[in-house]
């Protein structure tokens, strides 16, 4: 299995836990004639694992809350614990480059990166060759450690 493959059957396993914990805590409500049905709780936990903030307002008449506010504790304790989840993924820079913050080491990274690529598809090898080493150089000459 591949890291991206890991990464999503992983995602998806919390997803599958979270329905089947809240549909068991609220079985009654579900089962019942209430707005709470299966479908509004997929609703309500992927949007929880993905940090959307989105939520089916209005559900129960004289209520001004979400329906997540009618489930009891354990099933909202279950939603933060996906939100929480959802946000730190622990996913590599590699799949995810949200993950890191914005500097200039990243940048001179990145058209290393893109200079490599053009040195691939170039047809000479000479200039490649000189370039790639300049390159090296550079790389090498920008390397700071900070304790």
């Amino acid at each position: 299995m591949t890291q991206i493959q890991r990464q999503i059957t992983n995602d998806i396993a919390w997803v599958i836990v979270g329905v089947f914990c809240i549909c068991a805590l609220e079985a009654r409500a579900i089962i019942s004639p209430s707005p709470i049905t299966m479908a509004s709780v997929i609703f309500e936990v992927c949007s929880a694992f993905g940090n959307v903030g989105g939520s089916l307002g209005k559900g129960f008449p004289n209520t001004p809350t979400s329906q997540s506010a009618q489930y009891c504790t354990a099933s909202k304790l279950v939603l933060i614990i996906l939100m929480f989840r959802g946000r730190h993924r622990g996913l590599p820079a590699a799949i995810d480059r949200a993950v890191l913050l914005p500097s200039e080491q990243l940048e001179q990274s990145d058209a290393q990166e893109q200079q490599l690529q053009r040195l691939h598809r170039s047809p000479s090898n000479i200039t490649g060759i000189t370039t790639a080493r300049s390159i090296a150089s550079q790389s090498q000459a920008n390397i700071h450690v900070y304790r």
